[in-house]
Formats: C-alpha cells, sequence, structure tokens
C-alpha cells in the first residue's frame, strides 16, 4: 500500500473527515474517498471486537456488522426569508461524503414566522408574507439536497417529520376553512426533494427509534417536559426528537441486555432568536449521526453547525 494510502487510513480512524484528510496529504477529496470507501467496509473499529467478555463478543454467531446501519438526523433548520442557505450546502455536502443509509429531518425546516400567532399584532411581525417564507423554505430545501440529490450510486431513505412550524399552515387554513384548498401543508411539496413525510406528532419508527419533532402528552398535547432520561422512562422506547433548543442525550440499559436511546436535539441553524434572549440563545447547533443502528440502539455522534461550516462550508 502506497505511504499516502497508510496516512489516509490512520488519519480516518483517528476521526478525521475525507476533506480535511485530502487537504493534509494534498490529495483530490473525490481520489481519498474512493480509496476510503472500499477500505473501511469490513473495518471494524477495535474497541468493538469485544463488549462483553471472551465468548461473548459482538461477532458471535457470525453476525455480520455491515448489516447496521447509519442515522443521520437533522436538528430544526427554521429558514426564514434572505437567509444565507451556506450552512445547509454544507450539511449536503457533509452527507455525500459520509452517505448515511437514513436521513430523518425532525422538522421545522420552513419557519413560517407569517403564521406565528406568537407575536401577531406587534412590531417584530410588520412585513411577513407567507409567499416569502415558502420561497426561503423551497430554496433552502434545494441546498439542502443538492450535493448527494441524484449521485447514481447514493440512494438514501428520506425521512421528514413535520413540526409544529409547518404545522401553522394547517391550523391557519383550519381557522379560516374559506382558505381549504389553497393552503396546507401539502403544498409544501416534500416529496418532489425524495421525502417521505410523516403528519406532526406521528412517530416513524426506523430501525427500533422513534423520530418525532416531540413528544406528546397523550392527556393535553403539549409537549413532555423534563430532560431527555426523564422522557425515556415515560415512553420507554428509544427515541429522538427536535422542537427544544438544547442537546441533551440519555441512554440506559434493558433487562433483555438491549439498550436504549432518547436523545433531544433541536437547533441546526446559525441565526439567534430575538424572543429567546441573548443567554438562551448559546445552545449547541449541529446534527445528530447514529452508527450501527440496531433494535433501537446506535452509537451517538454529535456534529456542530461551526464543525460542517469550517470543513464543508
Amino acid at each position: 500500500m502506497s505511504d499516502w494510502k497508510s496516512k489516509a487510513l490512520e488519519l480516518h480512524k483517528k476521526g478525521k473527515s475525507w476533506r480535511s484528510i485530502a487537504r493534509k496529504l494534498g490529495k483530490s477529496k473525490s481520489t481519498v474517498s474512493d480509496f476510503l470507501r472500499k477500505e473501511i467496509k469490513g473495518y471494524v473499529r477495535p474497541s468493538e471486537v469485544t463488549r462483553l467478555g471472551k465468548g461473548n463478543n459482538i461477532l458471535s454467531g457470525g453476525e455480520n456488522l455491515n448489516k447496521r446501519v447509519k442515522h443521520l438526523i437533522i436538528a430544526d433548520t427554521q429558514v426564514k426569508p434572505e437567509a444565507d442557505m451556506t450552512y445547509l450546502k454544507a450539511l449536503s455536502n457533509y452527507i455525500l461524503e459520509k452517505r448515511p443509509d437514513v436521513i430523518v429531518h425532525i422538522g421545522d425546516h420552513f419557519d413560517m414566522e407569517s403564521l406565528s400567532s406568537y407575536d401577531r399584532g406587534k412590531r417584530s411581525f410588520e412585513g411577513r408574507r407567507v409567499k416569502a417564507d415558502l420561497e426561503a423554505g423551497y430554496s433552502g430545501m434545494e441546498a439542502l439536497v443538492s450535493s448527494f440529490k441524484g449521485v447514481s450510486d447514493y440512494n438514501p431513505r428520506m425521512v421528514f417529520c413535520l413540526g409544529n412550524h409547518e404545522e401553522r399552515i394547517d391550523r391557519f387554513s383550519n381557522d379560516h376553512p374559506e382558505l381549504t384548498g389553497f393552503l396546507g401543508t401539502d403544498m409544501l411539496n416534500l416529496e418532489k426533494f425524495g421525502w417521505e413525510v410523516f403528519p406532526f406528532l406521528k412517530p416513524a419508527e426506523i430501525d427500533g427509534i422513534y423520530y418525532v419533532h416531540y413528544l406528546s402528552n397523550p392527556f393535553n398535547g403539549r409537549p413532555y417536559g423534563g430532560n431527555a432520561l426523564n422522557q425515556l422512562k415515560t415512553v420507554g422506547r428509544s427515541f429522538v426528537v427536535g422542537h427544544k433548543q438544547c442537546l441533551d442525550i440519555a441512554i440506559r440499559p434493558t433487562l433483555d441486555g438491549k439498550m436504549q436511546l432518547g436523545i433531544i436535539n433541536g437547533a441546526f441553524y446559525p441565526h439567534f432568536e430575538e424572543y429567546k434572549g441573548y443567554q438562551n440563545n448559546n445552545h449547541f447547533r449541529g446534527i445528530t449521526v447514529l452508527h450501527d443502528v440496531k433494535d433501537g440502539y446506535g452509537d451517538p455522534m454529535m456534529v456542530s453547525l461551526e464543525y460542517l461550516m469550517r470543513e464543508y462550508g
């Protein structure tokens, strides 16, 4: 094996991105990615070879680790009019390089501030238009899928869970029945971009993990309060949700020897929200990647917006 290929493998095992490896070795990204994609198909991290001791490891029974899949979960993108779409293009570049098997958008892509009931009648509401909100969302979605959509050898499953910001459209239509047929979430045309759309608050179960914008209290319909561990104990199933601008992860074992996972990650956008004030805007912004997903659990990895902008923007 040539010297640069050995170095590429070494840098990959240290967690370096393929783009940064190419830059460090003076090679094109396509050259490095083509090589690594072929080389690491059968690669198993040393830390994964034995989990439970001699004679009872994760390879016992002839299990093929390559059957396990990778999920990439996009937190609330909240695209607004006149937004710079660079952050969505950077994510698209990352997706093309990492090629997750499943991509889940947790909702709130279309911000739809023109239909917000929170600040209607306030000065901050002036100038908002439904048309501008929709056009911004379409532009953002085009940027998000631009790098990987249509690539011949890559066809991930794409799931979109409608959020409360998209639901603003249906709620406004329900409050104004004369708009029925003219205004509704069906006009978002998410299927055109390749998404399999799940209605607001209907969980999408994929490989034993439930994806939904937020977990809803069945007695009042409101989002469950508390941290990720409390919510995990309440619902009793692995989940990933958005909505809440924070990063909170809970992992717990079960009696049958499996693991459960609960993640709250509700922000993948660069702008500050004025209504939250200065201190409350200081939260994690980024995506979630789950590796080796099987039976309701995957090893979580967080990728910050700052990192994506620096390496892929």
